[in-house]
């Protein structure tokens, strides 16, 4: 796993336009599906965790706390976004942020 802000997808990028056309499209789902797997996707880290500036490298003994959502019923999701951009739009002020595969994150959680 790996910190890297150039690995952050720009604004509008390919699985974003995937999910867009897969939302009304029941056809393209299958092509969203094997774009998400294959993406790389931000996750929201610890705020104490990650005091460090700029890209780290984590290595499997490395603990990672992802920080999870809590939804009005109280159920607790893990948020992923698909860009900086999205993940901007989500939350407010300086958030440290882990960019890793999706299939990763699917296999960890």
């Amino acid at each position: 796993m790996s910190f890297h802000l150039q690995d952050a997808a720009p604004s509008e990028n390919e699985l974003e336009h995937q999910r867009k056309l897969a939302v009304t499209g029941p056809a393209e789902r299958p092509a969203f599906f094997c774009a998400l797997l294959d993406a790389t996707v931000l996750i929201l880290g610890d705020n104490e965790q990650m005091q460090q500036d700029g890209d780290i490298t984590l290595n499997t003994d490395t603990p990672v706390n992802i920080q999870h959502w809590e939804k009005q019923g109280g159920s607790n999701i893990i948020t992923f976004f698909s860009s900086l951009s999205a993940l901007r739009k989500a939350v407010k002020g300086e958030q440290p942020f882990i960019a890793l595969p999706a299939r990763v994150l699917f296999k960890i959680t």
